[in-house]
């Protein structure tokens, strides 16, 4: 029996090809959008991390130093705008405590910040 060059087809034919490519493309979209989200969600996480830290020491230092004024304003490491409000706190007639509220915001995206609260005595900041 002779065979002819038509029956020994061998390899693939081009709509096999052209499916493995699509699935390949898919498959590869698919991963390449799962490490972007990823490596946004890192990034993320880390300013919310830095959003914290910065928060925390912020109040732990204008607290200690804080003058008698109502609010304050400012700007850290040219990043964080800041603002400190302190206000008596407690019943009528009790005026010994005092509320510092601190909000921290990111100058870069004023929709990612933060806001504490803290309530002292005045005596506690004086060290008496």
């Amino acid at each position: 029996m002779t065979k002819h060059a038509a029956d020994t087809t061998e390899g693939f034919t081009l709509l096999e090809t052209l499916v493995a490519f699509l699935v390949l493309s898919i498959a590869l979209a698919t991963a390449i959008q799962s490490l972007s989200q990823t490596a946004r969600m890192d990034a993320n996480a880390r300013l919310s991390e830095e959003l914290r830290l910065t928060s925390r020491t912020l109040m732990a230092e204008l607290v200690e130093t804080a003058r008698p004024q109502p609010r304050r304003d400012g700007v850290v490491d040219d990043r964080w705008a800041w603002s400190l409000t302190v206000e008596t706190f407690g019943a009528a007639g009790h005026s010994n405590l005092l509320r510092y509220v601190l909000e921290v915001r990111a100058l870069d995206r004023p929709s990612t910040g933060m806001t504490l609260i803290e309530v002292r005595s005045r005596d506690a900041r004086s060290g008496r």
